[in-house]
């Protein structure tokens, strides 16, 4: 742990960040137990650094957000961005604004014969207005943001991402075509400290903590088993604080886990904290990292240390790529393993491989309003 926010801006990395509107690079290592730690670059708000952790479930130490925290965060404030980026050149005033989501992924299958899979349902959210514009003024207003979001762009339309590995500092080639490789991070992850221009220690805080219950369903050291045959609720609620911020509480319901509160910037480029983009392009990289660390623990694997480069375009046109670097005693044929099995059971990479049509409800001034 470093003895550090959650999450906090950094100076910029010394690799350069893909240029670009939507584009994000993610640099992420693991850290002790089932902690990660990213640097998030490519957006005008800054470069950020975010610590993902795990609650008991995976015998973590729940001390930072788990990854599809991050995801659900990115995903609830880049809806509420769209309402108000559509609310503005309509003239439509609110006096309040609200929005609630879940979300749900699946794991099935056995870990141990290879054939556990991961996958995503799609989610549900609802928009709660106030405001005493026209019914009509406000159902336009509604669809242009739900057609816009690019969360939920990002989840209609299907992708496969395309993987390299590093093994002890030699390529494996993965099939199929895997693309061209990036350079290690490892020398940009060893320093980080907050930028000069650092003033909010609450970017990202802990709100209530899961209780350490064993042999409950969800429990202890439950997403450990061999076999698995379970869904995730992850629940959601945000509002924006002013014009610029937006505050997102975001808790694990299923298996049993902690609550956190996300501060994101309404819009990119303000600097005063991560956008969605940020969030959303971080809560891939550290769940493909957790099933990872999951994989290698079950199976017993030598792993001494792994890191990815996740370079992605989440807006339009999605694509990404995932650079691996693992350290082991293990052989390349095991390390190739890992890294197909991280992607086949990473449930944010089922849910851009599949077109998930959000379900997006609204309510008018605590009445439901038709989309």
């Amino acid at each position: 742990m470093h003895p550090h926010p959650i999450a906090f801006k950094v100076p910029q990395p010394g690799s350069p960040a893909p240029a670009g509107a939507g584009l994000r690079r993610v640099a992420v290592q693991a850290l002790a137990g089932m902690q990660k730690e990213a640097l998030v670059s490519g957006g005008a708000g800054g470069d950020w650094r975010l610590l993902c952790d795990e609650g008991p479930y995976l015998n973590g130490t729940d001390l930072a957000p788990f990854p599809l925290g991050f995801f659900s965060a990115g995903q609830i404030i880049s809806l509420g961005s769209s309402v108000l980026e559509a609310a503005r050149p309509r003239g439509l005033a609110l006096r309040s604004l609200a929005l609630r989501q879940a979300d749900r992924y699946t794991m099935q299958g056995s870990f141990l014969r290879g054939d556990a899979v991961g996958g995503a349902l799609p989610p549900e959210l609802t928009v709660a207005l106030e405001t005493s514009a026209n019914p009509a003024d406000v159902t336009a207003v509604l669809r242009a943001a739900v057609a816009e979001c690019p969360a939920l762009r990002l989840l209609r339309e299907a992708m496969t991402g395309v993987f390299t590995l590093a093994h002890n500092g030699r390529r494996i080639p993965l099939a199929p075509d895997s693309g061209s490789p990036a350079d290690d991070p490892a020398d940009e992850l060893k320093s980080i400290s907050p930028a000069p221009e650092q003033a909010r220690p609450d970017l990202i805080t802990k709100q209530t903590a899961a209780a350490a219950v064993s042999g409950v369903p969800g429990g202890a050291g439950s997403s450990l088993h061999a076999v698995q045959n379970r869904t995730l609720l992850i629940q959601g609620e945000a509002r924006p604080l002013d014009e610029h911020l937006f505050q997102a509480d975001i808790g694990l319901a299923q298996p049993i886990g902690s609550s956190f509160r996300f501060l994101g910037a309404a819009r990119d480029g303000t600097g005063i904290a991560p956008d969605s983009l940020d969030y959303l392009a971080a809560g891939i990289a550290f769940c493909f990292m957790t099933q990872l660390g999951r994989y290698a623990q079950i199976k017993k694997l030598p792993l001494h240390s792994y890191r990815l480069v996740q370079v992605s375009r989440l807006t339009p046109s999605p694509s990404i790529s995932t650079h691996v670097f693992l350290e082991s005693d293990t052989d390349d044929a095991a390390a190739a393993d890992l890294v197909r099995t991280g992607e086949r059971t990473c449930f944010l990479h089922a849910a851009l491989r599949s077109n998930l049509e959000p379900a997006v409800r609204a309510e008018l001034n605590g009445a439901p309003l038709p989309l």
